[in-house]
């Protein structure tokens, strides 16, 4: 019985400290959206810091202002 226990106390320990440690991915930067021309194309894009390059977004969902750039 004590061994379970034991067992028990450890696995929530190491769940514990796993749990304690975990930070988000990624880049702290803001999201940035704005319209911009590429190729001949025109359209709402981020910028993404992983490509050092603007991305189109698809779907064509509207943005929001407060999301955009300024």
């Amino acid at each position: 019985m004590k061994m379970l226990l034991a067992g028990a106390a450890t696995t929530l320990a190491a769940l514990a400290a796993t749990i304690g440690t975990a930070v988000p991915a990624g880049s702290p930067d803001p999201f940035q959206v704005r319209l911009v021309t590429m190729d001949g194309a025109e359209g709402m894009a981020y910028y993404s810091h992983v490509s050092r390059s603007y991305r189109f977004i698809s779907g064509g969902e509207p943005v929001s202002e407060s999301v955009r750039a300024p």
